[in-house]
């Protein structure tokens, strides 16, 4: 529930509810009066979806306005120029709703957008789990499970093309127009590692530049850029514009600012990245938005990379190319997405969930060394395949505690794939211990962050949890090193 500055006025545009099943699949879904619900099959692949209710239309307005109509109902205006106007029949198919805004200075603007809202969406998967309809749209998609076209029949295609590394390289738009398809735009990629930073035309002419800086994770590419936007310049336009990025902390863009200090973009996003309102000159053009990831290419797919996300079904359209089947736990499948808590979770690339919000600086040695446990070995598993802590261990704080034993159930389950003989052996020959531990550090890492979200740690608690996560960062980076030098490959996720 969403609420004006001093927490008494709820805004209508902002009653969301949530409601998943064991699988971590979304059931169902209310923003105020509109109910929405989602069927799945065992494969955890949508099958079905259906509105009912009735819409609460919002936007915004790029100054402050004395009056917003939606379709000739007044609209609730709200201290950041939001709006909200409520009950609005929810027909099958397209939707049109005009809004009219004026100001003090009598000053209007009228703004009409149509939406195809069918009652119920239809959606079909192929054997691989990648989306192939969902009633209107069209995808398309490679042997490597990259999706290569989106189509809407008698209307408009985008097609991509990737490279070896599974990077978007180009994007050509087309429009159908007297019974034939007309390409519109093309669009080809250039990058640093994995981050996009310049877009070029079909004959090479660089039509915009992306400076970038350091991201969420404190490096260039360590969270995928995610908060890591600067600026972006389009030095083919008749006069070159410069626009500045800002983000909330997240690192979703809510704005874009020029050389002269305006707004020419601004957004306003739901919890789960669902645009609720966009205005600015440079608003449509912008389409690095939510995560600073880009979107609007196709309507409704943002693309991390790896694979895209479509924020009105919160999900992925397909399977994480990288890894094999994730466990199923309530936090989630395959294919839902940031652990069904996007307010607190980033995902870098499609194929990892990250806390959003790191956790400052590594402490001092000084500082770590004031625990009695630091330094000491605080976890153990034998040949009996069960994980304990050690004197040391017991003396930590229970958070420490907890990301211990993650730690020592990773070797837990080495010990029973293998047997007593084979996780002996693992402990004692370097090349294999190197590999086993590697595992379960990534284990500890994944535990640690998890662990500093929680807003009930004391301070002494916070600190011992970024000592063991110092720790147990160093710890991973050796082993994982001396494991891919022997494997020539990457060390695979913990089971």
């Amino acid at each position: 529930m969403g609420k004006e500055p001093g927490g008494t006025t709820n805004r209508l545009q902002e009653r969301f509810g949530y409601t998943y099943d064991a699988a971590g699949n979304l059931n169902w879904r209310t923003n105020n009066a509109l109910i929405q619900r989602f069927n799945v099959n065992n494969l955890n692949e949508l099958t079905t979806a259906t509105n009912s209710g009735t819409l609460t239309v919002a936007g915004d307005t790029s100054s402050a306005a004395t009056n917003v109509t939606v379709n000739t109902s007044n609209a609730v205006r709200y201290t950041d120029n939001t709006f909200a106007s409520t009950n609005h029949a929810l027909a099958d198919g397209n939707n049109t709703f005009t809004a009219i805004a004026s100001d003090a200075y009598g000053q209007r603007d009228t703004n009409t957008l149509t939406v195809n809202l069918p009652a119920t969406n239809i959606f079909v998967y192929d054997l691989n789990g990648n989306l192939r309809t969902n009633g209107t749209q069209i995808l398309e998609w490679d042997d490597e499970n990259e999706l290569i076209s989106v189509t809407v029949s008698n209307a408009w295609r985008s097609e991509f093309a990737y490279d070896g590394k599974m990077r978007r390289r180009i994007r050509r738009e087309y429009t159908w127009l007297s019974s034939a398809w007309h390409q519109t735009n093309e669009v080809h990629y250039l990058y640093d590692g994995n981050l996009a930073i310049q877009e070029r035309d079909g004959s090479n002419v660089p039509q915009v530049t992306y400076t970038r800086g350091r991201d969420l994770s404190g490096s260039l590419q360590g969270a995928g850029g995610i908060g890591g936007l600067l600026a972006r310049s389009q030095p083919s336009a008749s006069t070159a514009q410069t626009a500045f990025y800002f983000c909330e902390g997240s690192g979703n863009i809510t704005c874009l600012i020029n050389t002269n200090q305006l707004i020419v973009a601004k957004y306003v996003y739901g919890p789960f990245a669902d645009l609720l309102s966009q205005s600015g000159p440079l608003a449509e053009a912008n389409l690095y938005r939510f995560s600073s990831k880009e979107s609007g290419v196709a309507p409704d797919l943002i693309h991390y990379l790896l694979r895209y996300y479509v924020p009105s079904l919160q999900r992925w359209i397909s399977r994480d190319p990288l890894a094999e089947a994730l466990p199923v736990t309530a936090e989630g499948n395959e294919t839902t997405a940031f652990r069904n808590s996007p307010v607190s979770r980033i995902d870098p690339d499609g194929a990892s969930s990250e806390p959003s919000q790191p956790p400052g600086p590594d402490p001092s040695e000084s500082e770590c060394s004031k625990f009695p446990w630091w330094n000491s070995e605080v976890g153990h598993t034998g040949l009996d395949c069960q994980p304990q802590l050690t004197a040391a261990g017991k003396q930590a704080p229970k958070p420490v505690q907890g990301c211990v034993l993650q730690h020592e159930g990773v070797h837990a389950a080495q010990c029973k794939e293998h047997g007593k003989t084979g996780y002996g052996l693992m402990c004692i020959i370097p090349q294999f211990a190197a590999c086993a531990e590697a595992q379960a550090y990534m284990r500890s890492l994944s535990c640690a962050n998890s662990t500093l979200q929680d807003h009930s740690l004391d301070s002494k608690e916070r600190l011992a949890v970024r000592c063991y996560k110092m720790a147990a960062s160093s710890s991973e980076k050796a082993y994982s090193k001396r494991c891919q030098a022997w494997t020539k490959r990457p060390v695979p996720s913990p089971k």
